[in-house]
Parts: structure tokens; sequence; C-alpha cells
């Protein structure tokens, strides 16, 4: 005969150390996430032309940015054209006197006809349109590709507004011969300077590299404190949740404080409502990333509460026991289904990219299979078919209740002996879990009552 001796405990030192390495290991990961999720949003709305057309439209729309947008066209055009001067000629002498004060006048109405035009259709297109080009050659430039003969020799990209200009000095009357002389450069925003491109390409190159490698890392420090936490993983499980829920926070923190930072050191109140709304938009991935960060370490808390040794927790998987007691195929299934509803629904990050969309699946159905393993442990009795019994039962049970306690207040008046709830509930979930069959339990059930069996 044999005898299976249990391994000796490790000594309380070398766990206490253990539980500092996975710490360890779990705040540098988080870290890590905090530049991860930074990082991506850099890649995926600075580097991305689409996502940056389509931000980029989405900012115009704003009636803040239409505003700051007119004013800045309109003082590019008074700044370059002496508006005062053109109206003076084109006026009667006897009228000419008034040149100063129509001029004047005539840019509160510039200001407006400028914004009605950005807000129609063919500006709209247009301004997608010019977005598109200024960020596939920004692009081109910061990733050091030079198709179609573009040189980085110069290194400038800017965004060319100057059509707006002369379009509203062509609707205040302004003449075409005066318009002629505005600077090429009137109306013309740079994006990136030629002193700024070798840094610009560095740290474009750097994102480009760090992308998945910094995301494979996350995924690999916390697998490695997982695995180290020999005796309390599934408290890990719920520490790395907390983590991801604090670097969640953390990206929203720094998505505000920046904003708020920048916005202080602007002084025109129509400037800091645009740049208000621009900055919004051009963070919102980033809001995305932080707030799906908090989304699955919620996830990640409520498996491992629910799988956890708490009355709660158990209570929870009798619950769903039945369904995960059902045969695989069928818990599988329905898992799948559950997964394809949220890559088509897609409410976070981790669904658009390939890489991170199978760590979420192979982490989803992990969770699936170590839960079903532990309610078919637990309660291997349980099924659709018990709990439906189970069901039909108390509802019995409590009809009998009721039924009874009328009829004992029928014949006594409404002074019958109290009934014991407790031991009637004791004895249905009893009969539930098969331990009577249904005559012993009526049998029982009646001397309970004090009726005859």
């Amino acid at each position: 005969m044999t005898t299976t001796e249990t391994p000796p405990a490790p000594p309380p030192g070398h766990q206490r150390r253990r539980r500092l390495t996975v710490w360890a290991l779990i705040v540098v990961a988080t870290l890590i996430a905090i530049t991860s999720g930074l990082n991506t949003w850099v890649e995926r709305e600075a580097l991305n032309t689409d996502s940056w057309v389509e931000a980029s439209s989405e900012v115009l729309e704003s009636p803040e940015v239409q505003l700051a947008l007119a004013e800045y066209v309109v003082d590019q055009l008074y700044a370059n054209v002496d508006v005062s001067g053109e109206l003076k000629e084109l006026l009667p002498e006897d009228f000419s006197g008034l040149a100063g004060p129509i001029s004047a006048a005539l840019r509160q109405p510039a200001t407006e006809a400028v914004e009605k035009l950005l807000a129609s259709e063919q500006i709209q297109d247009t301004w997608a349109t010019v977005n598109r080009a200024a960020h596939e050659t920004l692009v081109r430039i910061l990733e050091d590709e030079t198709r179609g003969g573009l040189s980085t020799a110069d290194g400038t990209v800017s965004l060319d507004l100057s059509t707006l200009v002369t379009d509203v000095g062509t609707q205040i009357g302004i003449p075409s011969s005066a318009l002629d002389k505005i600077p090429d450069d009137v109306g013309t925003i740079t994006l990136v300077q030629s002193d700024q491109l070798a840094t610009a390409q560095t740290a474009v190159k750097a994102i480009k590299v760090m992308s998945y490698l910094l995301f494979a890392l996350v995924v690999a420090l916390y697998a490695l404190a997982i695995y180290t936490a020999v005796g309390f993983r599934r408290a890990t499980v719920r520490n790395i949740g907390s983590a991801l829920i604090v670097a969640g926070i953390v990206l929203l923190v720094v998505r505000s404080v920046v904003g708020r930072d920048i916005l202080s050191r602007i002084d025109d109140d129509t400037n800091r409502a645009a740049f208000d709304v621009i900055w919004l938009t051009a963070t919102q991935l980033l809001g995305v990333i932080a707030w799906s960060g908090i989304a699955y370490g919620i996830g990640l808390m409520a498996w491992a509460v629910v799988s956890g040794p708490t009355r709660a927790a158990k209570a929870i998987r009798r619950f769903v026991a039945p369904a995960f007691n059902s045969p695989a195929p069928a818990v599988w299934g329905v898992a799948a289904v559950v997964l394809l509803l949220l890559v088509a629904w897609s409410p976070g990050t981790a669904f658009r990219n390939a890489l991170t969309g199978l760590c979420f699946a192979a982490l989803f159905g992990a969770g699936i299979e170590l839960l079903r393993r532990q309610t078919a442990a637990e309660f291997p009795e349980v099924s659709f078919a018990t709990a439906s019994r189970g069901i039909a039962g108390r509802v019995r049970a409590g009809w009998n209740r009721i039924s009874t306690r009328g009829a004992d207040s029928n014949a006594t008046g409404g002074a019958g002996a109290p009934i014991d709830v407790e031991q009637l509930s004791a004895l249905a979930d009893l009969h539930d879990r098969g331990g009577l069959t249904d005559a012993e339990f009526e049998a029982a059930k009646a001397r309970i009552l004090g009726s005859p069996s």
C-alpha cells in the first residue's frame, strides 16, 4: 500500500519573495501597457491617413472650428490685401471716405460667409481631399520614402487654404488683380518644418517597431506573473485586472491634463473653443483605448471573483451551472456566437487588430473553459432539467403553503399552528437534489404541515 505525501509548503520567506516578484512583473507590465496605449494611439490616429481624414472631417463639421477657421481666413485676407484701398478705388470720389468704415463693416459678413462656405458639402469634400494629400505627403516624408519623385530635402508639409482666402476676397468685391498679388504662402498652415524632420523620422521608426513589440511584452509579462504565482494565481488575475483599470485611468488623466495644459496657453476664446473640439476628436481613439483597458480589467476581476471561494461566488456558479454543464459543443457554440457578436460590435481596440483580437479570443476561451470545469466539478448533478424541476418544486411548495394557510384559516378561524417555512425549504432543496422521491417528499411535507400523509 502506497501513501501519497503532501509536498512540503515553501518557507514563508520564499513565498514572500515570490509575491514580490509577481507584483514587480505586474507593475512593469502595467507601465509598459500605458506606453503601448500611447504608442498605439499615435500610430493608428496620427500616422493613419484614413483615420486622419475622418478625424479632420469630423473636426470641420464643428461650429467652433468653422468659426475659428473663418476668422483665420478673413484675417489672412485683410492682412495681405488693402481692402479699404481697393474699395476706395471702386467707390465714387464723393463716397471714397466711406471705404474705411465699409471695409470694417464687411469683416463680420465675410466671416459669416466663410462659415457657411465651410459648412457646405463642396468645401467639406475639398477639405478632406486637401487633408488626405497633405497627410499622405507627411507620412511618406516621416517614413523616409521618396516615391513619385518626392524629396525630403526641404521636409516641409503644409495644409493649403489659400483658395479659401481668394474666394472670400472675390465674394466681398476685391478685384482679381489685387487678389493675384497675395503671396503664395498666405493661408498655408505648415505641419512639419525641415529642421524637425530628423527627429520626427526617428520617432516614427521607433513607433513602428514598438507597435507590436510593446503589446507582446505586456502579454508576456502578465502571463509570466500568473505562471510564477503558484498558490495564488486567481488573486494574481484579479490584481492584473485592477492594474489594467489603473492603466486606463492614467491614460484618461494624461488625455485630460495635456489638453488642459495646451488650452491654458491659448488666449483667444474662439481658438480655445476650436482647440477643445480638435483635441477631443484627435484623442478619441486614446479614450477608446483607455476605456477598453478599464473594461478588460473589470472582466478579469469579475472572473476572479466569480471563480473564488466566497458564498456569493458559489451561488453564482450554481446559478450558471446548468448552462456550463451542457455538452461541450453547445457551450463552445454559444461562446463562439458571443465572441462573433463582440467582433461585429467592436467596442474596443482589441477587435480592430488581428494580434490583439486573437489574444482577446484566447483569454475569452480560457475563462470559459476554466469556469466550465469548475462548475462541472462542484455541481456535476445540476442541469437544465434539474433546475427546471427545482423551480417547479419551489412553485408547488409555495402554492401548497398558501393553500394550506387558507385551509387552516377557514378551519380554525385564522388560529392555525404556524408553519415551519425553513424546514419546508430544506425539504424542497433535498427533493430537488434527488435525495427524496416524489412520494417521500409529499409524505414528509404533509407531516410538517400537520395534515394526514
